[in-house]
């Protein structure tokens, strides 16, 4: 065969996990769980991959910064050519094939299905592919950035939080107070975050916690204070506490009522992967 290049994208744990389970002799040293061979010549599964994949390539994990600058870019709607240039194009266009095709005075190309009065409705935002009711407000992406530290860096989970979110927002059974909407939009956004996130782990404690009602009058601060029940979680709990400290989206949420939390959860809990025991 010529040359040739093959790139594979893989999550090394899933593939030494599959080959720890399947070949547990050349790995393990076992023939199965109960019977171990002595004398046998154990190999290391990176070892192993290396042979496989020649020029390894980690991916850098996301910085908190590239993750707020992600819930922006995903959470405002793109109005067509507007991001680009506000400006009308200069050079008049031209018709072709049922698009209209010009260029700013930047040297920006234009593209718009349609024709030119199509463009100048598009670019004066006259027109936005989403509806009113899936566009979040400037106040609630600041909120959402806030919340990076729960949603965590992983960008399918950031693009799933925002999407799902946004299906939230504009679904006829979400019922919640106008007066209070940051607020309650804030809450919407946390029930979200947290089975997603690098605090998942305190997902269940949280419903509990909600769910039951003696806690409906306390707060938020009440369930992250130490109970040292359950090894780890009070440790989550305080990392959670010190990164959020100074967020105004955090601040929010430790005066809001449990009962909040709790009656948005029932709904919430649909959109979410995860199962609650």
């Amino acid at each position: 065969f010529p040359l040739f290049v093959v790139v594979v994208g893989v999550d090394p744990r899933w593939v030494k996990n599959a080959l720890l389970k399947k070949y547990h002799l050349q790995f393990n040293g076992q023939i199965n769980e109960h019977q171990i061979v002595r004398e046998s010549n154990v190999i290391e599964v990176s070892n192993y991959l290396e042979k496989i994949f020649q020029v390894p390539f980690h991916l850098k994990r996301a910085s908190d910064e590239s993750v707020k600058y992600m819930l922006k870019t995903l959470s405002q709607p793109k109005e067509m050519l507007k991001d680009q240039n506000e400006e009308e194009p200069t050079d008049g266009g031209k018709q072709t094939n049922g698009e209209f095709q010009a260029k700013t005075d930047k040297g920006v190309p234009l593209v718009v299905v349609g024709d030119k009065k199509n463009y100048l409705e598009i670019s004066k935002g006259k027109h936005s592919h989403l509806p009113e009711s899936l566009v979040l407000s400037q106040k609630e992406v600041e909120l959402m950035q806030d919340l990076s530290p729960i949603i965590g860096n992983n960008p399918r989970a950031i693009k799933r939080f925002v999407n799902v979110y946004r299906i939230v927002r504009a679904h006829e059974d979400l019922l919640y107070d106008n007066t209070r909407e940051e607020n309650e939009f804030l809450v919407l956004m946390f029930l979200l975050a947290l089975p997603i996130g690098p605090y998942k782990k305190l997902t269940f404690a949280f419903k509990e916690f909600i769910t039951n009602q003696d806690n409906q009058l306390k707060h938020l601060s009440t369930f992250l204070a130490p109970q040292h029940k359950v090894d780890g979680l009070d440790k989550l709990k305080h990392e959670l506490n010190v990164i959020m400290t100074d967020k105004q989206s955090f601040r929010l949420l430790q005066i809001e009522k449990i009962s909040s939390f709790n009656r948005h959860h029932p709904f919430i809990q649909r959109f979410t992967f995860q199962k609650y025991r």
